[in-house]
């Protein structure tokens, strides 16, 4: 059997690849603790599941429309005038089966074949397989702890050429956790300007969880006048704990939102009904449940920077916000045996049964990538096997 070329260049999500690993160990008896995948482990808050519940029991199990209901792009267009002071029209907003639709929704709208996409990295894992299947060739542009893991103006220009359609822009940051400034998404913006024929996806999903003292600013918000090139990322996922309902959104300019509407028609068509009003109550609602879960995660951050501080070899940077720690262990692996992340990480699940991510998912070797949103009993005990296991391996030399 041959099947299409277009597989040879990409693979299954690695992330789940751990989950099912962890799965398996959990079967057969172990106590595993999950700091994988990219969702905090709460419930979705009540009153959104009941709304859910309620949409049920009204009959609303039917086809919506393939954008989504009216009702949900009116509360979308409500979240960006309050929280960007933005305003859309429904013609400019498409509802889809979660974020990473939209932004396969996108790429297979704007990309034609050989068409490049630059992905500052570390970048969110699925973005250069999503660029490939849509046609286009993915252009990493590194950056470092030392650039606080963003990509800079020059760095933007020098990876800018002749076959560039779009800059992916993720803010803030899975697998860092840093935020974009506004001064340093105006400078990006002022080397967008210099190029009209480059479009940008601004992936906002960890956009409400931000512990940072700094205000959150996409590139929309700081740049209007790139408005007919943005397309701008969003979902219910993270920020309202509804990452199994799918439901995620992109507004842009009409002609982009029209293009990615004839993909969804002839892909998924409308989102899950049952979820649009979830969604929908999660938009509309008080938003005060969003700044509890905030302040227990900053707690969980500052809990996994202090137990990462007391070992020797890791370098931590502090997150802005999501619920990510990304820490560099290029200094310690060596020391303890292991010749790369992607080993440490494979002893971490076989041995600790604990899941993290190799920084090299990511695009960037060397780390790890520590989601802390789980129980604080679990967490702390995650931390204390990996203290204890790097201790030891320390002392054995």
């Amino acid at each position: 059997m041959k099947l299409s070329n277009r597989l040879d260049s990409i693979e299954a999500s690695q992330t789940f690849s751990i989950a099912n690993r962890l799965l398996q160990l959990k079967k057969e008896g172990y106590s595993v603790i999950a700091m994988n995948l990219g969702e905090a482990s709460i419930d979705t808050p009540i009153n959104i599941a009941s709304a859910g519940i309620e949409a049920i029991h009204d009959g609303h199990t039917r086809y919506t429309p393939i954008g989504g209901t009216s009702r949900l792009k009116k509360a979308i267009i409500n979240k960006f005038q309050r929280d960007q002071n933005t305003t859309f029209e429904k013609s400019e907003i498409l509802v889809s089966s979660g974020s990473k639709q939209s932004i396969s929704n996108a790429l297979m709208a704007l990309l034609n074949s050989g068409d490049e996409v630059i992905i500052p990295a570390p970048y969110w894992s699925p973005y250069p397989s999503m660029v490939k299947l849509a046609g286009g060739a993915p252009v990493i542009v590194q950056s470092s702890v030392e650039n606080d893991f963003k990509i800079t103006p020059e760095k933007l220009e020098e990876a800018i050429t002749p076959k560039t359609k779009l800059l992916i822009i993720n803010n803030p940051n899975n697998p860092t956790g840093v935020m974009y400034s506004e001064k340093e998404l105006i400078a990006i913006g002022e080397t967008l300007k210099k190029y009209p024929y480059v479009y940008v996806i601004s992936d906002d999903v960890y956009e409400k969880l931000i512990w940072s003292e700094q205000t959150f600013y996409n590139l929309l918000s700081v740049c209007p006048d790139l408005r007919g090139r943005i397309i701008t990322i969003n979902s219910v996922s993270k920020s309202h704990a509804m990452t199994g309902w799918r439901i995620g959104y992109a507004a842009a300019d009409e002609r982009i939102i029209d293009g990615m509407y004839r993909v969804q028609s002839q892909t998924t068509s409308c989102p899950c009904a049952i979820s649009q009003y979830a969604a929908r109550e999660a938009l509309e609602c008080d938003q005060q449940i969003i700044e509890e879960q905030v302040l227990q995660f900053q707690e969980h951050h500052n809990l996994v920077m202090q137990r990462l501080g007391q070992i020797e070899g890791i370098q931590t940077m502090p997150s802005d916000g999501t619920f990510y720690i990304f820490p560099c262990i290029k200094d310690l692996l060596p020391k303890i045996g292991f010749k790369s992340d992607e080993a440490f990480c494979r002893f971490l699940l076989d041995d600790l049964h604990v899941g993290v991510v190799p920084g090299s998912f990511f695009g960037s070797p060397g780390h790890i990538r520590i989601n802390f949103a789980i129980e604080k009993k679990q967490l702390t005990e995650a931390m204390d096997r990996i203290q204890s296991a790097i201790v030891d391996r320390l002392a054995d030399g």
